[in-house]
């Protein structure tokens, strides 16, 4: 605390074991969608001149040709799925937003308006009155969710 650090300097980071694991798991059904997407072009390749010929349905060769289509939709949901997980692991390293010193928080832990008003699903914080000094950087959010036991609603 206290020492300055540059800009993208790592400040600290979270497990990231689970998000790597998540990355494997989505690249390996990549490898799945992707020989499944090769087998159903050689089917529709293989049958499209049998369906010329009308040696078989035209219901068959309308399947090959659809399975063809739903394996690339197949493919591509899990190409969204590996750029999702590779963000979700980029999160676990965070590094300083800018240069300036570094401390442990930007505000005490327990800091809140004296304003507040308990509901049944947490504290709801006041738009229109000011927030205390200790709060002021505070995220523009309003309802502070914490559940309080369960017998004080019944």
């Amino acid at each position: 605390e206290g020492e300055r650090v540059r800009v993208d300097a790592p400040l600290f980071s979270i497990e990231c074991a689970p998000f790597e694991i998540a990355l494997a798991q989505v690249r390996a059904q990549i490898a799945q969608d992707q020989a499944r997407l090769a087998q159903t072009r050689r089917e529709a390749d293989r049958l499209r001149p049998l369906a010329a010929m009308q040696a078989i349905s035209q219901r068959e060769a309308d399947d090959a040709a659809s399975n063809v289509s739903l394996a690339e939709a197949a493919l591509a949901v899990t190409q969204a799925r590996v750029r999702e997980a590779e963000l979700n692991l980029s999160y676990t390293a965070v590094g300083a937003p800018r240069s300036r010193s570094a401390a442990l928080s930007a505000r005490p832990m327990g800091c809140w308006p004296a304003s507040r008003r308990l509901t049944r699903y947490g504290f709801v914080l006041p738009s229109a009155r000011p927030r205390p000094r200790c709060c002021a950087p505070a995220a523009p959010a309003r309802c502070v969710c914490s559940m309080p036991p369960a017998s004080r609603f019944r």
